[in-house]
């Protein structure tokens, strides 16, 4: 819900108080009872939207984060045995396929990392009879197979919730469009009904209808996506804020705005 939706509902709720506390005046005219009726549901229905646009997907992201590292860790260990055995062997072609380290495969990108880690699991499956030997076990590469389903699942959460915030954003849209119409078309114009018998009423009635709004400032997010190992720039880093779908890609000095 963006500001102007925030002062509307406060609009909305602030004329729902003023009906639901003055129940017999409202009653004496069957049309404006009915399309208060019909807005006070749709000011439920925007309610119910809100909580769902409003689900905190830091828990989404974070999850995400912790299956990274997991998997990262899992299928570093598990390459840095098969390396050991490629050394052995010198078969340079298996040791290239699985150099990598666990802060490596951290930084790796979301769609990048588990077919990485997918292909750590295969050679380790396919020497497997060799490996058993260097602790290499059915559980083991079971284990990695398991963290990069569980990964892959979370990967598409992000952009799921997005998708479905997205969504709801419309839906929220609309029902705000549909209570501003039946109070300019409806109860707006049926008000006029209660000037003569209750005043009061309807100059609480119209000053509840006044929107006031609230101030709105922008706000710029500026950052350095540095190496961990020896803080060097990193460029083409891509930075996202998933709740607002925005991405941007770091320049030549890792820098992003």
């Amino acid at each position: 819900m963006n500001a102007r939706h925030e002062v509307k509902l406060t609009m909305y709720r602030t004329v729902e108080q003023h009906c639901d506390a003055n129940p017999s005046i409202i009653a004496a005219v069957a049309a404006f009872m009915t399309a208060y009726n019909a807005f006070k549901a749709v000011i439920s229905e925007i309610i119910g939207t809100e909580q769902l646009v409003s689900t905190n997907l830091s828990g989404i992201t974070a999850g995400k984060g912790n299956s990274k590292q997991s998997l990262a860790r899992t299928s570093a260990e598990i390459a840095g045995i098969v390396y050991a055995y490629a050394s052995a062997t010198k078969d340079e072609t298996l040791k290239q396929e699985v150099n990598f380290s666990f802060s490596t495969l951290k930084r790796t990108r979301d769609e990048q990392l588990a077919p990485r880690c997918q292909l750590i699991h295969d050679r380790a499956v396919a020497h497997k009879a060799a490996l058993a030997d260097y602790g290499i076990t059915d559980a083991k590469t079971a284990a990695l197979q398991s963290a990069i389903d569980t990964y892959s699942g979370e990967t598409t959460k992000p952009r799921t919730a997005v998708s479905n915030r997205k969504t709801q954003n419309a839906n929220l849209n609309a029902k705000f469009r549909a209570a501003d119409a039946i109070l300019k078309d409806r109860m707006d114009k049926l008000i006029a009904n209660f000037a003569a018998t209750d005043p009061d009423f309807v100059k609480t009635y119209e000053n509840a209808r006044i929107i006031i709004d609230a101030p709105t400032t922008a706000t710029q997010l500026k950052g350095t996506i540095t190496n961990a190992a020896d803080n060097a720039p990193i460029k083409g880093a891509t930075v996202t804020i998933v709740e607002l779908g925005k991405t941007r890609t770091t320049d030549t000095f890792g820098k992003y705005s």
